[in-house]
């Protein structure tokens, strides 16, 4: 299969064959016809996209093709086999899961890094790089012409900070080629011009809050393009809720190939990420819930790998949840999937994710009763029955003494550098007290 075929990961799934796939007797084929040739066009730009992205974070578990094509497997596990959706709503999924995570390369910015160079938090990032290496930030001059290394980690830094702001803009902007021709990823103009701004917000809001995307999502509704059938609209909160919800999933091994990681030099952290889900097999559904199970147990020293695991599929289950709740609210159907199975607690899911020769044990502090908290260990517990205005006073005179000396360690500076300034003001609104100081 070359890739200007749609990959059967994606045609061999019910989500695709009710509602881009090909159908029998179709009154309605020349528009699906055309949806389809333009998602397929479109999926041939952005998986060149994707591929860009391990040059600039080879750290990262797999972005290309086949984890955007994964996704439709994801989704139709996720909504299930009756779930109301329209020809154009899968379009506009398609659509935005290619564009969701394309930005992570360089080569989403028409501009390059006269782009990036023009948005000011590229110094910022720089400088945190310069600081902390050297212990203290870095002047105009550096900023200008950094390191070659310090631009790199700088640059890797910007795309993951941007790339779901940016991937808003990839639907609807053109890159210039040698001949001055424009070039889309969407290449039908009408098509582009029709859903090509919805895509990118869905592709967007991956990133966003469930009441940002409440907020923000505008049009909610998007109507059928002018010879399409009038039930071809979209619920564009829906389709975002899809979106973020199988990405949020896509945990397994797929994501992390073996013989990558071989050649791979990852940072710790990231060898954490590539380990767990190295482990993950494809889920399963089970109720109303996707199972996750392991292919390899995880070792007592590999208790750091599963917690993340413990933490990644967390956040899935949230995801999950918090859909289920929004689209519940709206009066929208609810999804299939609503929940990650065994998530309840450590040792239910050990059920799930095997731990081999130890057990997990939550060992985090939880309140109850934050009253009798405050109570028993602040006020005069704490304090005694000292004036409450020496006791502010101390308290802000020791919290800046131990801000100033952890910037003394952080920036290697000496035992007498810093300052703790205790001063009056009078201001139009009163008279203060100010405790100022140098520190972090």
């Amino acid at each position: 299969m070359t890739i200007e075929q749609i990959s059967t990961v994606v045609t061999d799934t019910k989500f695709w064959q009710r509602t881009l796939g090909e159908q029998k007797k179709d009154k309605y084929a020349s528009q699906r016809t055309a949806l389809r040739e333009a998602f397929r066009r479109a999926r041939v730009n952005a998986a060149q996209l994707a591929a860009e992205i391990p040059r600039y974070l080879p750290e990262f578990t797999d972005h290309s093709i086949e984890h955007i094509d994964s996704l439709w497997g994801l989704a139709d596990k996720i909504i299930g086999d009756e779930y109301p959706v329209t020809p154009a709503e899968a379009f506009v999924f398609g659509c935005a899961a290619l564009l969701h995570d394309c930005a992570m390369s360089l080569a989403a910015y028409p501009g390059r890094m006269e782009d990036i160079k023009a948005d000011p938090r590229w110094r910022d990032l720089l400088a945190i790089r310069y600081r902390d290496r050297d212990g203290k930030a870095p002047d105009a001059a550096t900023l200008d012409t950094p390191e070659e290394t310090i631009r790199n980690a700088a640059l890797g830094d910007y795309l993951r900070e941007n790339h779901a702001k940016q991937a808003e803009r990839l639907a609807t902007q053109f890159w210039t080629d040698r001949s001055g021709q424009q070039q889309f990823i969407i290449a039908d103009p009408e098509v582009r011009t029709h859903y090509g701004e919805l895509i990118g917000k869905v592709a967007h809001s991956h990133h966003w809050s469930l009441e940002r995307l409440l907020e923000e999502m505008r049009p909610a509704t998007l109507g059928p393009m002018l010879d399409q059938p009038d039930d071809w609209h979209i619920d564009a909160i829906k389709v975002a809720c899809l979106l973020r919800t199988a990405d949020a999933c896509h945990l397994d091994h797929r994501r992390a190939p073996g013989f990558v990681r071989a050649f791979r030099d990852l940072p710790v952290e990231s060898a954490k990420h590539w380990d767990f889900q190295h482990r993950l097999a494809r889920p399963v559904i089970r109720d109303d819930a996707l199972e996750f199970n392991t292919r390899q147990a995880f070792k007592p020293e590999d208790t750091e790998s599963w917690w993340l695991a413990h933490d990644m599929l967390t956040a899935a289950h949230k995801e999950l949840s918090g859909a289920d709740a929004l689209l519940a609210d709206r009066g929208t159907h609810r999804f299939r999937v609503r929940r990650i199975r065994n998530i309840g607690t450590p040792t239910m899911l050990t059920d799930s994710l095997h731990a081999d020769g130890w057990k997990p044990v939550d060992a985090r502090f939880h309140v109850g009763d934050v009253g009798r908290i405050i109570s028993t260990l602040g006020g005069e517990a704490l304090y005694g029955s000292q004036d409450p205005f020496r006791v502010v006073l101390r308290e802000l005179i020791q919290n800046a003494m131990d801000a100033v000396r952890v910037r003394r360690s952080l920036e290697r500076r000496g035992d007498n550098w810093g300052r703790v300034i205790v001063s009056f003001e009078s201001r139009s609104d009163g008279n203060w007290l100010v405790v100022s100081d140098d520190g972090t």
